[in-house]
Order: structure tokens, then sequence, then C-alpha cells
């Protein structure tokens, strides 16, 4: 808030218009009104013109005068340096010329109709430019999208077809089921020594009775020959192996035989065969 002091004493001061320096006496309450009122008729000042009045103040700036609140800031500037003074300029007001009413009614018709029209063609040439860029660019689409469906289905026909095909249980192709042991599958095709042959020897009836009658030569006699053949289609047809298995069947049943005429004083059947434990493990179901 601007606090003012005000004066007691009367301001005599000097103004300067154009050529022309005249006192003039103000009190510490006059306003910018009053002050531009007394101006006007020291120097016959005309209402049309604008006053505009200025100092110097102890800055060495100019400062104008147009308020109250700047009036008073000159008054205290006054007390300080008596001897400054206000300089006066005028300034006319700018004529405005007078135009008939019709005439401008009809001057502004004419501006409205050429700019109506101006944007009239501006919008038409700016609809065709859009409607002109838009089917290019449809076109422009069109063809590319032709284009890649062409070039799609050309390297779709350069290409082998691929079919993947997918199980829920993908191993189950693999395994081979036969009645003869229980359903269960069987995975390699080796014997039980790691051989890489089939897992069955096939034998004709010829080598079949071939080599059952020479078990039979070599004291192996089984009127059924049934045991015999599972041997050989067992052991590929090693007759080796098959004296080797029944010899150790032969002792094996002698020992127990013993043992059970040493415990019950009778004589006992052989309870163990190591050929009939291979072929029934053979017949037994395993599990995974």
């Amino acid at each position: 808030m601007h606090q003012f002091i005000f004066y007691k004493r009367m301001a005599t001061i000097n103004v300067k218009y154009e050529n022309t320096i005249r006192s003039i006496t103000l009190s510490p309450n006059s306003t910018w009104l009053e002050l531009e009122s007394n101006l006007r008729d020291l120097f016959q000042i005309t209402n049309s013109a604008f006053i505009t009045a200025s100092y110097i103040d102890e800055d060495g700036d100019i400062i104008t005068i147009s308020s109250d609140i700047e009036l008073w800031e000159f008054f205290s500037q006054y007390l300080v340096n008596n001897t400054i003074k206000l300089t006066l300029t005028t300034t006319n007001s700018l004529s405005v010329p007078i135009i008939e009413t019709t005439t401008a009614l009809e001057q502004l018709n004419i501006n409205d109709e050429v700019l109506k029209s101006n944007h009239n063609h501006v919008m038409s040439n700016t609809n065709q430019r859009q409607t002109k860029t838009t089917s290019e660019i449809d076109n422009s689409t069109c063809s590319s999208l032709t284009a890649n469906h062409i070039l799609k289905e050309t390297d779709e026909e350069d290409e082998p077809e691929i079919i993947i095909i997918f199980s829920r249980r993908p191993f189950r192709k693999f395994r081979k089921y036969s009645p003869r042991y229980g359903g269960c599958p069987h995975y390699g095709e080796r014997s039980m020594h790691g051989r890489h042959h089939p897992y069955k020897y096939q034998l004709n009836s010829e080598e079949l009775a071939e080599k059952v009658k020479i078990l039979n030569s070599m004291g192996f006699i089984d009127t059924s020959h049934r045991k015999y053949e599972e041997l050989l289609e067992r052991f590929n047809g090693s007759i080796s192996r098959i004296v080797d298995i029944l010899v150790r069947e032969q002792e094996n049943r002698k020992q127990d035989d013993k043992s059970e005429h040493e415990q019950l004083g009778e004589p006992g059947e052989a309870s163990n065969s190591i050929a009939m434990d291979i072929l029934d493990s053979e017949n037994r179901p395993y599990f995974l």
C-alpha cells in the first residue's frame, strides 16, 4: 500500500509547452484531472488534443505523469528540488474518415462474397486432393495386399508340405504285444545276452527236427519235444547253450533229490528246473 504525505504549503511549478514557459500554483492535494484542466486553460489546448506531462527526476530519468499517484510522487521530488519543472507535450487525436453506411455495407458484402468464393474454391480443391490421395492410398494398399497374397501362395507352393502329427501316446507304436507273454510289450529286438538278432529264432520244421534229433542222440530225450523247441527258439538254435542248460538242470535235480532223501528218507522229485525257470520268466508279465 502506498502511503502519501499531503503537504500544507502550495507549490509553484514551472511548465514548459513548446517555446513557452509559464508558472502554475498547485495545492498538495491536487489531482491529475485538475492539473490537466488547468494546463488546458493556461496554454489554450483543445480537448481533442492528448496532454502528456513529464519531468526529470534526481536520477536523470524522464518520468511521465498520467495519474494521481505519479503526481504525488512529483510533489515529493519537488520538495527535494524546487527547480524541477514539467514539460508539456500534446498529441493530436487520430481522425477517422466517415464512410457512408450504404457504401460500407456494399463494400462489406462484396468482400464477403469474394472471401466466400475463395473459401469454396479452396475447400473444393482440398476435397479433390483428399479424395485423390485416399484413392491412391487404397489402390496402393490393395496392390500391396494382392502382391503379398500372390507371393505367399507362391512360397507355399514352392515349399514342401510338412505334416505334424501329435499323439497322446508317442511310444505306443513302438511296442509289440504278444499273447504268449501276457500281452506285455517288448521294446528291444535283442536276446537276454544283448546280441543283435531277432528275439525269437525262426526255425523251420526240418531244422527243428534235426536239432531235436541231435539232442536225443546226446541222451536228452523228451517225448513231446515241446521243451526243446522252445529252448531252441529262445537261444537261437544254439545246441551248446541248450546242452549246458540241460546238464545243469540234471545236476540240480540230482542235488535236490539227494537233499530230499537225506531229510525225508524218501526219493523226491526235482523241484528246480533251470530251463523251465527261464521259460517261466519269459511268460510272466513285467512292470516298467
